[in-house]
């Protein structure tokens, strides 16, 4: 009976014992799979991480890309209108100096008119003296041949 006794303590114990291994293995696996869980939400936080810090470096490299084509841009134009200017004022002192030209001619032809004119005054005025002093001179013999 004594045996039997031992026998049902030891089976008692192994069971206690098996139960207890039991447990742990059940805690174990448990923490196991929650450091497993662990580990995939952080691995998923790291990944998140990584997706947000790489869509942020993306912004930030397509917003440096387009200000630089902006500031290109600006300078073409700023470039372009300075071209439009140099060019503009070009044809502005080539005009200016085709209306000198045109004036300067006109001058000329008018000072040259104005020496005609003054030639032909003088003529006029010459043979107008002539005419009058041969009239006088006429006029001066029918005198004397009345005298």
């Amino acid at each position: 009976d004594k045996r039997a006794q031992e026998e049902y303590t030891k089976m008692l114990d192994k069971q206690e014992a098996d139960r207890l291994a039991e447990i742990k293995a059940r805690e174990k696996r448990t923490q196991e799979l929650m450091n497993k869980m662990a580990d995939t939400v952080i691995k998923r936080q790291d990944e998140h991480k990584q997706e947000m810090e790489d869509k942020m470096r993306q912004h930030q490299l397509k917003k440096e890309m387009r200000e630089q084509m902006e500031e290109e841009n600006r300078m073409k134009r700023q470039k372009d209108n300075q071209v439009m200017m140099r060019e503009f004022l070009a044809q502005q002192m080539e005009e200016k100096k085709r209306q000198e030209a045109y004036e300067k001619e006109m001058n000329r032809k008018q000072a040259m008119m104005w020496e005609k004119d003054a030639e032909d005054y003088k003529n006029e005025e010459r043979e107008t003296s002539a005419k009058i002093r041969e009239l006088n001179k006429r006029h001066a013999q029918y005198l004397l041949q009345q005298a």
